[in-house]
């Protein structure tokens, strides 16, 4: 048994640890933990407590989406052909890792108020850094071994710890929505931030690189590779525009959920904390992972529909925590109203589902 054992692992198919899986998981759930609170709650604190105009601080978020769409693929090829002495992938759990952090809690300083070209160079700078992150380790468990029922597991850990860190992604309880509570996501910010910082740097020392490509089979990599194979590869731009869609309807659903709970619902900040910690889509970092058309796209399309009806704050909250769980099943109503069994006085007495309770996922 030991002798098969160590022929397998000659050949790359190494079996892991629980402490190795969590290790290896824990980096989702550092990346989620800062990631996700700038993806709910940055929008709000230009807003409401920066005081950029939301004309500016659009236009600022396509920029730096535009930013990303340049960076990511020469990230990608740099990662490729080069080999760090801390390791090709794991590398950059440090060495981006510690900038990202500090990127993200000067995203929630307030000591420049109102400056677009100070916000401008945070967030472009925190953008860069995650992706500097997020590439490599995303490559990260296929060095880890070559086992699929391994790679099965480690992806299964990671899932799981990346939406614990969207979770746990709330806002600061009390004090949320005017320049006075400056100091109180700045305080919230360095917090997750730091916490996410251990959590990569945990990462990074359990995780050993094994199965690695040398520099020989990477020295023809080029950035130009990416788009002679999107022009020619038609199940790859189907799938890009499918993304492209799934993600652009999750930002708005992150984004767009604080101002609904401020505005629409009228709800306090520990209502929203809870509305956001449970109720909008799955994170960036765990949608990357996802390739079924029901467990992404469509729940962020009911989120839109459902951020769109008058709910009381109880049904708000209820329904809102309990829909993407119910989402996830193969076949159910996308309507969260029937979940939670709460007759909303704010909805119409005549009208015993929302227009929009046709929705199915098949």
């Amino acid at each position: 048994m030991e002798m098969n054992e160590v022929i397998q692992e000659s050949k790359g198919f190494y079996k892991l640890n629980w402490l190795q899986r969590i290790g290896f998981g824990s980096g989702d759930l550092a990346q989620n933990l800062i990631y996700q609170t700038i993806g709910m709650y940055l929008l709000l604190f230009y807003t409401n407590v920066y005081g950029i105009d939301p004309a500016a601080v659009a236009v600022m978020f396509l920029i730096v989406r535009l930013v990303d769409v340049l960076w990511d693929p020469l990230v990608g090829t740099y990662v490729d052909k080069h080999s760090p002495r801390l390791g090709k992938y794991r590398a950059y759990l440090v060495l981006g890792g510690i900038p990202l952090s500090g990127f993200a809690i000067l995203c929630f300083w307030n000591g420049f108020s109102g400056s677009l070209l100070y916000a401008y160079v945070t967030y472009v700078g925190m953008s860069m850094c995650y992706t500097l992150v997020n590439v490599p380790y995303g490559a990260l468990n296929a060095s880890l071994t070559r086992d699929t029922n391994e790679i099965t597991i480690l992806t299964s850990v990671r899932m799981f710890m990346a939406n614990l860190g969207g979770v746990a992604a709330m806002s600061p309880d009390g004090k949320m929505n005017t320049v006075e509570d400056a100091g109180a996501w700045f305080v919230t910010m360095t917090l997750y931030a730091l916490v996410g910082m251990v959590l990569l740097v945990f990462c990074f020392t359990q995780c050993k690189e094994r199965v690695v490509m040398d520099r020989e089979e990477t020295a023809n990599v080029k950035v130009s590779d990416l788009w002679v194979e999107f022009v020619r590869n038609r199940p790859l731009r189907v799938l890009a525009f499918f993304f492209i869609t799934a993600f652009a309807m999750m930002a708005i659903g992150n984004s767009a959920g604080s101002y609904y709970m401020i505005y629409n619902v009228n709800g306090t900040p520990s209502q929203m904390s809870v509305f956001m910690g449970l109720g909008p889509p799955s994170s960036a970092p765990s949608a990357r992972s996802r390739c079924s058309m029901p467990s992404s796209a469509l729940p962020s399309s009911a989120w839109l529909c459902f951020m769109s009806y008058p709910w009381c704050r109880r049904c708000a909250i209820w329904c809102g925590s309990s829909m993407w769980p119910s989402l996830s099943s193969p076949r159910v109503s996308l309507w969260p109203r029937a979940t939670c069994g709460h007759s909303c006085p704010r909805s119409s007495p005549t009208a015993s589902t929302p227009p929009a309770a046709a929705f199915q996922a098949s």
